[in-house]
């Protein structure tokens, strides 16, 4: 596996977040088809996406990122491809 994107959050979780992450990983790693994460614009949902695809990434496999509201893709993107420089396209 490359080495040339950020696997670790310069983020600490907080409130209700680390729960999430591990419940996030849990199903990632069980092969969950589907999860819903429910939360307000602003409420730490992007980071929450970023270590999902960094498991993904980690497991060898792919990822595809929907971006629920348009007026959130400027700010989506800076944060994956800070995140993943060099490994992020956009449809």
């Amino acid at each position: 596996m490359s080495k040339d994107f950020q696997l670790e959050s310069k983020y600490s979780p907080a409130g209700d977040q680390p729960e999430a992450i591990e419940r996030l990983v849990e199903g990632l790693n069980d092969g969950e088809a589907g999860m819903t994460l429910l939360g307000v614009t602003g409420s730490g949902n992007t980071e929450l996406y970023l270590r999902a695809v960094t498991e993904t990434i980690k497991a060898g496999k792919q990822a595809i990122v929907l971006v629920p509201e348009i007026a959130l893709t400027p700010q989506t993107v800076r944060r994956f491809m800070a995140r993943f420089p060099g490994r992020v396209g956009l449809v």
